[in-house]
């Protein structure tokens, strides 16, 4: 394929005969801003995810392909790669390297059978991949990258079963999950959270300890939120901080970031 801004750009004729003309049952997923996934064979035989996005959601061509053009540049284990896109005057299409077994919500929050393939040390490495992946956005590249819709549906696991997240860079932040677990935190009951298919087959209080790190991540008052490569640490641990968590914040707010980080530049030397 040609490129364009040092990333791939396919044809639109080449993504409809790659997924036999975007064929209902090629479709694998559905993504961030109502895009949808289907299964590809590109010519040269590789196996590709093709993700269509919505125009109405998206920027213009030149900022489009400016944005999705440094996406691409950014490597790591943890992270799904942008093999190209594709422009037309009607669709955005991201294509990227297919995953075999699938996302994480249909591996692991599927029926009960699928589920339990998934033994407890499984389950763990595939939570320090995600974490060494958001650390990896959040304090190595730059600018840094804040994911913004981190959630099992955008996390893709390899033939290996190695976890690469999807969408960063993309994706909107949502945090409706969120309610529930806090209610288990404060009524001491995050043990009714563990997927009862493990059926006790997991260190007892390693769970709830892996629970709180996550509560840490998300507090009101941002100064108190552990720092991405201190939570890659405490889930290598299995082991939280010893503190009471705060009440959690529903939104990030970026521009506090902004003004603290301007505010200590302001300050330096």
């Amino acid at each position: 394929a040609p490129t364009l801004q040092g990333i791939p750009v396919f044809s639109y004729k080449e993504l409809k005969t790659a997924t036999s003309g975007f064929k209902p049952s090629n479709k694998v997923g559905e993504g961030s801003f109502g895009s949808v996934v289907y299964k590809g064979c590109l010519k040269d035989g590789s196996i590709v995810a093709v993700k269509v996005l919505e125009l109405e959601s998206l920027q213009g061509e030149r900022e489009f392909i400016s944005e999705i053009s440094a996406l691409s540049n950014i490597i790591h284990e943890n992270l799904i790669t942008l093999k190209g896109c594709c422009v037309t005057a009607t669709n955005r299409f991201l294509i990227y390297d297919y995953m075999e077994n699938n996302s994480m919500e249909l591996a692991f929050l599927g029926g009960s059978e699928s589920r339990r393939k998934f033994s407890w040390k499984m389950r763990t490495d595939v939570l320090i991949g995600i974490t060494r992946g958001l650390a990896f956005l959040h304090e190595e590249v730059h600018p840094h990258i804040v994911h913004r819709d981190i959630k099992p549906a955008n996390i893709l696991l390899d033939q290996n079963f190695v976890p690469k997240i999807a969408d960063f860079g993309l994706a909107k932040l949502f945090l409706d999950s969120v309610s529930h677990v806090w209610k288990a935190y404060k009524s001491n009951n995050l043990q009714q959270l563990v997927d009862p298919s493990l059926d006790g087959d997991y260190p007892e209080e390693e769970p709830i300890e892996l629970l709180k790190v996550g509560l840490l991540c998300v507090q009101e008052i941002a100064d108190l939120r552990p720092q991405m490569s201190e939570v890659v640490k405490m889930l290598g641990d299995g082991k939280s901080r010893d503190v009471s968590i705060s009440k959690l914040g529903h939104l990030l707010d970026l521009m506090y970031y902004k003004i603290r980080d301007d505010h200590s530049q302001d300050n330096v030397g």
